[in-house]
């Protein structure tokens, strides 16, 4: 069709179909723009100039097809003539425009020819204005060149996000806006926001508060310290009923401003909305693909719809930062309240009780509401949400692992994905991955504190104490103040059975640990352990006791034992294995067994099978009997072999069983239960360990004795002193004992000599003990003072 006719066809036409069909050309062009940017990564400036051309092309069209015809006709159809000469009057004429020079002005302006051109002209203007634009851009070309570009910034770039001013009346806005920048720019794969665990550390070679609110002053002295290039800062001023939300992206070395963006929000409910503009220009202007800011969803949909509900998370996330766990509950809580759909609420719900160990079934339904809300999350937060959900609620470790592998494959640099992968790999028994992976994160200088801690952890379960001690160094420099930095002094050095210096380091630790109850309950535990294991009985049980105490306050199970049985039991086994009185074991256990608050556990409380094997090493198989029964039963009735706690339960029952064994003198039996027991609980390298040696100490097979004793001693495990407690000098004297079996007194000698120095300054009772083995030593020819 020749271009005369197809304007012909467009003239025939009335006002009303070429206007329609102009308005249908109209949203097919803006979706395909829509659709252009996300693909491509567009301007971000490309999408409102569409918008303009378009809406322009209206009145343009109206008035060609107005001077060209249009309205009415009064004669017979003549042949089309698009000279830019007036329109034909058979053609058309106007009811409201008789004036004949001004339609033929109009008419040699508003041609179809014109129009089409201009058309034509705009939007190649748009396609090479946008083409230069990415050009420069790229290249980092004067204004329009990104700092990534010129330079000025590598890629994944520190920054420090310094907290908004808040000028308004409303006092929170400024804290708002700042949590909105931060979750925006979380989803940067061009820089990397520090966090507060990573600022607390230089807060305190400034000699401030680790809890120090980071103002843009203070910001820009922890970038110039810790070699941040930039800090990101802002200000929240009052517009009428709304708000104007500027920031600037200033040089740390220099103080000039790189950036500077300012955009008005006409309501406060608004300000997200301009926050999510600024943030996307602010990303552009430093050099992120224009494709990975345009695939971000806004920040309304990913977050909340309640403003208020968003404060209250922005209060808890302070709290959390600040270690106050049950506050920041509280207002996830109420944060939830105002938005039950707030998936980001949902999931640091389901992270806060999860990390207490506790409720963990309220735990598992707030990250299946924050799983199932998922889409109204950021990429990153939506990741790392179906990460934690099949890690606690579907328990899909290979689904989790995903999951985190492709949080970091989107952002190499995320601390908590690294971390948790890594978790993950030692929850598949993978530790030299787990291992590389906190080591990676800490060489980049990108990792928590919980990393460090970790490595520590997984470091020493491979056996390389001398690469635990390196990181723990690194730790202390990263973290001078953090109390876990002591906490894994005192633990590495207790598992390498230096227990003056662990001793000395918990009681360091516990001068600075007001306001935090979890830490001080374990210190206290740390020191009662610390004590039963070098003979001190009473300070102990003194402490031990003080210990179960503190929990209801620390909001944590550390001890899982039931309160009735609690006291009796521990004095029993004291009175067994320290003091080698099985009648006085015996008789603290019927005292306890007649009181009315004991009769109130019930019988399938796991805590019975301790006490049968308790009764069974003190000659009592027949009670042990009896309640080894009464729990099977129970459990059958509660079907509690299907709780998350099967295959422990089951060894429990195994390890009482062979107590009950051993105490009928068939230790052959013993063995084999204790051996089927500890293949039940495989990951538990502790559980039945030195009674399964005592076992085979028994059934007289020395050999094995000794490798099984051994194997104890030389078990990586960090936090062993719960376990070291009550059952170390069992393991030195069945060391002893073994040797001498076997013919080497040196051996022999080596053990005991180490229980009589442990024991140095044990309690009066136990000093007999100790005189005991002073002649055992002399008789094998060591020399004791």
């Amino acid at each position: 069709m020749r271009l005369s006719n197809f304007f012909g066809e467009i003239h025939r036409r009335s006002v009303w179909q070429v206007m329609g069909s102009y308005a249908v050309v109209a949203w097919l062009i803006l979706q395909l723009a829509e659709t252009l940017e996300g693909l491509i990564g567009l301007p971000l400036w490309f999408g409102p100039a569409i918008v303009v051309v378009v809406l322009l092309g209206f009145p343009v069209l109206l008035l060609t097809t107005l001077t060209q015809g249009g309205f009415r006709r009064t004669g017979a159809q003549a042949e089309f003539s698009d000279r830019g000469e007036g329109a034909d009057a058979s053609l058309s004429s106007w009811k409201t425009l008789e004036d004949r020079p001004i339609r033929d002005a109009l008419s040699q302006v508003f041609t179809w020819r014109n129009a089409l051109v201009g058309g034509v002209l705009m939007a190649s203007l748009l396609v090479l204005g946008s083409a230069g634009y990415s050009g420069l851009r790229s290249a980092g070309v004067g204004r329009f060149g990104s700092l990534l570009a010129s330079g000025v910034f590598d890629s994944n770039e520190n920054l420090i996000l310094a907290e908004f001013e808040d000028r308004t009346s409303d006092g929170t806005l400024g804290e708002t806006v700042t949590a909105l920048f931060r979750i925006d720019l979380s989803q940067s794969t061009s820089v990397h926001l520090l966090d507060r665990s990573k600022l607390s550390p230089g807060l305190v070679r400034m000699q401030m508060d680790p809890t120090t609110h980071i103002t843009h002053d203070v910001a820009m002295e922890l970038a110039q310290r810790e070699g941040v290039k930039a800090v990101v800062s802002g200000e929240v001023l009052p517009l009428g009923p709304g708000a104007v939300v500027s920031t600037r992206l200033v040089a740390a070395g220099s103080g000039e401003t790189l950036v500077a963006l300012r955009e008005t929000a006409r309501t406060v409910d608004a300000v997200p909305d301009a926050v999510d503009r600024l943030s996307a220009q602010l990303r552009e202007r430093i050099g992120e693909s224009l494709r990975s800011i345009q695939g971000d969803p806004p920040l309304g949909d990913v977050t909340t719809g309640s403003l208020d509900a968003l404060r209250k998370y922005v209060q808890a996330e302070w709290a959390l930062d600040m270690g106050d766990l049950a506050t920041a509950e509280g207002l996830i809580d109420e944060a939830i309240a105002l938005d039950s759909t707030f998936a980001m609420a949902y999931r640091k719900l389901g992270v806060i009780l999860s990390n207490q160990a506790r409720d963990s079934e309220e735990a598992r339904a707030a990250f299946t509401k924050a799983f199932e809300g998922r889409n109204r999350l950021p990429d990153r937060e939506r990741l790392l949400t179906e990460a934690t959900y099949h890690t606690y609620v579907t328990e899909d470790l290979d689904a989790a692992v995903a999951a985190y592998e492709h949080v970091l494959a989107l952002y190499p640099s995320d601390g908590i994905a690294g971390n948790n992968l890594a978790v993950l790999y030692g929850e598949r028994d993978e530790m030299e991955k787990a291992a590389a992976l906190y080591l990676s994160a800490i060489e980049r200088d990108h990792a928590p504190a919980v990393s460090y801690t970790n490595a520590v952890f997984t470091l020493f379960g491979l056996g390389q104490a001398d690469s635990a001690s390196v990181i723990l160094s690194r730790f202390r420099e990263s973290y001078p103040n953090h109390p876990q930095v002591i906490q894994y002094s005192a633990a590495l050095s207790s598992a390498q059975f230096e227990y003056e210096e662990a001793e000395g380091s918990v009681r360091r630790l516990m001068d600075g640990l007001d306001g935090n109850p979890r830490m001080q309950l374990w210190a206290e535990a740390e020191l009662a352990s610390y004590a039963m294991v070098r003979g001190r009985l009473t300070e102990g049980a003194e402490r031990v006791l003080r210990a179960y105490g503190m929990q209801d306050e620390a909001g944590t199970l550390f001890i899982d034992f039931p309160e009735p049985l609690f006291e009796p039991f521990g004095r029993a086994t004291v009175q067994l294995h320290f003091l080698d009185d099985p009648e006085g074991a015996v008789n603290i256990l019927d005292r306890a067994m007649e009181a009315p608050l004991v009769s109130g556990v019930p019988p399938g409380e796991p805590a019975w099978l301790e006490v049968a094997g308790l009764y069974a090493k003190a000659g009592r198989p027949d009670r042990a009997r009896g309640l080894v029964d009464a729990y099977q039963a129970a459990a059958e009735t509660e079907a509690a072999s299907e709780d998350d706690y099967a295959d422990r339960r089951q060894a429990d029952v195994h390890f009482a069983e062979a107590a009950i064994a051993f105490a009928t003198g068939d230790a052959e039996e013993a063995v084999r239960l204790y051996e089927e027991g500890r293949a039940m609980v495989p990951k538990c390298g502790f559980c039945g360990l030195p009674e399964w040696a005592e076992a085979l100490e028994a059934a007289s097979r020395p050999d094995s004795a000794v490798a099984a004793y051994e194997g104890y001693l030389e078990f990586n495990g960090l936090f062993r002193s719960q376990q070291d407690n009550t059952r170390l000098h069992r393991v030195l004297l069945g060391l002893g004992r073994s040797y001498e079996a076997l013919g080497q007194p040196d051996r022999a000698g080596d053990y005991y000599q180490w229980l009589y120095d442990l024991w140095s300054e044990a309690d009066p009772p136990l000093q007999a003990r100790r005189a005991d083995l002073r002649v055992k030593l002399l008789a094998l020819g060591r020399a004791i003072p």
